[in-house]
């Protein structure tokens, strides 16, 4: 009897562990199952976006640029759902799974445009009433080739005990540089992805005035909140009247280098996929200047 007792005992012990084993191993299957579905939507959407991608440089390589917008009818054949017209403006345009987003690089920011950097920051509410002019000084420290800190400024003991030292050369080499200086380094995270998504990385870039989002218009030229929303009527009526009136204000942008209404033709592509829960965004900035070697160059990309 006891060995019968015992006999039993060992057996449900034995089923006991077998069960707990598949039970793991079930667990575990399960695991790499919803990875794998995971993995595979995700190369789903980053071969859709990069797709996309490929589709919009030659719908731009082949269309009409002009003024806010580019114009192209060739594909409608092929992809009868893609808008004959997408703007260059910053407007987005949702197509199939993705948003697709064009800006003209003459209605963003210069990566050195200190000025501008400064008035976009210090437009902030809580901004404290030094707070410009420690960015422009420490901007301008963080370029300079000397030692002799401006007055709201940093030099290399501010930074030595990051272990870092200022460029002390004319330019920044990437957006994310820009963190690295005084007041710059206390942004949020949404107040640094807010003015990533105004600058772009050149020494020296063209104003449009069409393509510009008004209101970074008015960082850039400092106009007043009354002439930002008159320019917003007259943007409305037209290119001529806004033209007009912006160069009433501002006189003396008219003989201005680089502040018009003509596409630069480099212009920020970006593509954001999503399908099922996985996404991916893709980010170029593309010249469309074509010449005899190339009809468009890739100057940057971002994944």
């Amino acid at each position: 009897m006891y060995r019968k007792g015992f006999s039993l005992a060992l057996t449900l012990w034995i089923v006991a562990i077998i069960s707990l084993v598949s039970a793991l191993y079930l667990e575990y299957g399960k695991k790499v199952v919803q990875k794998t579905v995971q993995l595979d939507k995700k190369l789903k959407v980053i071969l859709e976006a990069e797709s996309t991608i490929e589709l919009i440089k030659f719908y731009t390589m082949t269309g009409a640029i002009t003024l806010n917008r580019v114009q192209n009818g060739l594909l409608k054949k092929e992809f009868p759902s893609l808008p004959s017209t997408l703007f260059i403006d910053g407007r987005e345009t949702v197509w199939k799974r993705s948003i697709i987003k064009l800006q003209d690089t003459g209605g963003m920011v210069g990566i050195n445009d200190i000025e501008t950097i400064a008035n976009i920051l210090d437009s902030d509410e809580n901004s404290s009433k030094d707070k410009k002019d420690i960015i422009q000084d420490s901007m301008e420290d963080w370029l300079d080739q000397n030692r002799q800190t401006l007055l709201n400024g940093a030099e290399s003991i501010f930074y030595r005990e990051n272990g870092f030292e200022p460029r002390d050369e004319n330019y920044f080499s990437a957006i994310e540089e820009l963190f690295l200086v005084r007041e710059l380094d206390n942004l949020s995270l949404i107040q640094k992805n807010k003015l990533k998504s105004t600058l772009v990385v050149s020494n020296y870039v063209t104003h449009n005035i069409y393509t510009m989002d008004l209101n970074l218009l008015g960082k850039v030229y400092n106009l007043s909140k009354v002439e930002i929303e008159q320019l917003d009527k007259a943007k409305k009526e037209g290119k001529e009247l806004l033209l007009n009136l912006f160069y009433e204000f501002r006189p003396e942008a008219f003989n201005r280098e680089g502040t018009g209404v003509t596409p630069t033709r480099v212009i920020q592509l970006v593509v954001t996929t999503s399908n099922k829960g996985a996404r991916e965004q893709i980010k170029l900035l593309i010249s469309f200047r074509a010449n005899s070697l190339n009809a468009f160059e890739v100057l940057e990309y971002n994944n």
